[in-house]
């Protein structure tokens, strides 16, 4: 009984080594030896995000209205507490923008990036 059972477990671990080799074999792959199909599969990328516009920190929303006018402003809400979300049709970029409110004399006390996350 003994040798039955050693030479069936042979028998078992070679049929499944043989089955792994054709079932990977039958794979297509490039020529570093990689995977087509696996290789198309999407990642996901967990910190995509797109630019929301910007959360300013103002006195009031006609300080960034004069500041800010020159590059179209699409969307300026209050959110609160002088805190307001900018949005703008031709936009500088953060360093710019900094710069701009560096010059308001505290009309304009931050501006930060706001960003919308688009999968996580």
């Amino acid at each position: 009984c003994l040798w039955w059972c050693i030479k069936m477990k042979a028998i078992l671990l070679v049929t499944l080594l043989m089955t792994n080799t054709a079932s990977a074999s039958t794979m297509p792959t490039d020529a570093n030896g990689i995977n087509e199909a696996a290789s198309r599969q999407p990642v996901p990328n967990f910190q995509a995000a797109q630019s929301a516009g910007y959360i300013v920190t103002a006195r009031y929303a006609a300080d960034i209205r004069h500041y800010y006018a020159r590059y179209g402003i699409r969307v300026l809400r209050d959110l609160g507490a002088q805190h307001f979300e900018l949005q703008l049709d031709q936009d500088p970029g953060l360093v710019k923008l900094q710069e701009i409110a560096a010059t308001t004399k505290g009309a304009i006390s931050a501006i930060q990036e706001n960003q919308t996350y688009l999968s996580f």
